[in-house]
């Protein structure tokens, strides 16, 4: 699956629960304190994202970043992704901005490796 395809499915599958849980954009974004604009972009998967905002995002809507991702049905069955998520989540307690982790470079390469910036 290619970056684009990923920025979608994540992008759609936030809409979802952000509509489920009967939140307009601008609700979420206020309460996550991320420009509405950016919360859009990142709706339509057209603006790729750090773990850190989506971490954030996931916060902000009660749901882990791994039941995210699992909500669509090609990413739920990419088993590799899974493990790869499963390990970054391990680095949330510590500070991600350390960390150069995006959809851009990490979720093209399924995630191949957690590494500090250098």
């Amino acid at each position: 699956m290619n970056k684009e395809l990923y920025l979608k499915a994540i992008g759609q599958s936030i809409r979802k629960i952000r509509k489920d849980n009967n939140l307009s954009q601008e609700a979420l974004s206020e309460k996550i304190m991320i420009a509405q604009s950016t919360l859009a972009y990142i709706e339509k998967g057209t603006k790729s994202t750090t773990i850190e905002t989506l971490l954030i995002i996931c916060d902000g809507l009660s749901i882990s970043l791994l039941d995210l991702l699992m909500m669509d049905d090609k990413l739920k069955n990419d088993v590799d992704l899974q493990q790869k998520v499963k390990s970054l989540l391990l680095i949330k307690n510590t500070n991600l901005e350390e960390y150069n982790l995006t959809i851009d470079e990490d979720f093209e390469k399924y995630i191949s490796e957690v590494r500090p910036k250098k």
